[in-house]
């Protein structure tokens, strides 16, 4: 075999797992980037100063797993969202609204959530002021 023959298979095979390549990259589903990166930046001073509002406040939730349920013990009435997110996949993401009276406990069934990892975040709203939190828990 002469040597111009094996640098164009080379180049050949080269140039073909690169096309391969490629194509495979664009095939992957987008759902490994977060589109609202900018806007998230933008209100990172707000969302910050919503952290520290939780510890300086003494308002931060206590979050506890029984066999079928995630609790929830608010300090005060709060209204807002809890947002269950699954690093693994955004698919099974789930976003609730709830509305509490008074200090008490928010009780929320896991049939819905899959075993596993889960990132929990709070928002929520009450006399003192809005709130943030974030946990991450893991449920077997």
């Amino acid at each position: 075999m002469h040597w111009g023959k094996g640098i164009f298979w080379f180049l050949v095979l080269f140039i073909i797992s690169m096309l391969g390549l490629a194509s495979y990259i664009m095939l992957q589903p987008s759902d490994d980037f977060d589109p609202d990166y900018y806007e998230k930046g933008i209100h990172f001073d707000r969302d910050f100063s919503r952290e520290k509002r939780v510890f300086a406040d003494k308002a931060e939730p206590k979050i506890s797993i029984q066999k079928n349920q995630i609790s929830l013990v608010f300090t005060s009435r709060a209204r807002g969202k809890i947002q269950f997110i699954r690093p693994s996949s955004h698919a099974l993401d789930r976003t609730l609204a709830f509305t509490l009276p008074g200090p008490d406990t928010l009780k929320i069934g896991d049939q819905f959530l899959d075993r596993g990892n889960w990132q929990i975040i709070l928002e929520w709203n009450s006399p003192k002021g809005d709130y943030l939190y974030h946990k991450e828990v893991y449920l077997p």
